[in-house]
């Protein structure tokens, strides 16, 4: 494979650790049958594969997601089933922070990311934390106090010489 690929394998599994949690869940997708697939997930094997799960977290939630009528699912988060099941990590984080986005006004939206809602909603990673880094930056450009917490990451996060008499 070293040579083929280019690619030594004890390096990539150091910075990709195969973890058990992991095996466990290809070893429970690889033992049921493509009919049982389909019933328990409604995805085929090769979209199951281009998802790629790697926890029990984000199976239970494609099994919620698979409950879900494309209705509800467009209602709940904004976007198409296809689209909901191409973001990553596909976890709670993730859909708490679409559902944030789908539910705040577009102009909120605007202001946060500098793109429209429909534009955030399409990207392939949307974090919980991304909405808190974005309302950060808003609130410190306006010159809105922080908390002390935040305050104190900021100044641990700022890099010597960055600004002036800093």
């Amino acid at each position: 494979m070293k040579k083929k690929f280019s690619v030594d394998v004890t390096k990539l599994l150091k910075k990709y650790p195969l973890t058990e949690e992991t095996k466990n869940v290809w070893a429970y997708l690889a033992n049921l049958k493509d009919k049982d697939l389909f019933s328990e997930f409604q995805l085929t094997r090769r979209e199951m594969a281009a998802i790629y799960p790697t926890s029990i977290e984000e199976i239970t939630l494609l099994k919620m997601i698979a409950k879900l009528s494309d209705t509800e699912i467009i209602e709940k988060y904004g976007i198409t089933r296809k689209v909901l099941l191409q973001k990553h990590p596909l976890n709670n984080d993730t859909l708490k922070a679409i559902k944030a986005i789908h539910t705040a006004k577009d102009e909120t939206v605007q202001k946060l990311f500098h793109q429209s809602k429909k534009e955030v909603l399409q990207l392939r990673t949307i974090s919980t934390e991304m909405i808190k880094i974005a309302n950060r930056d808003i609130r410190i450009s306006r010159g809105t106090p922080c908390s002390r917490e935040e305050l104190l990451q900021m100044f641990k996060s700022k890099k010597k010489g960055t600004y002036p008499n800093g």
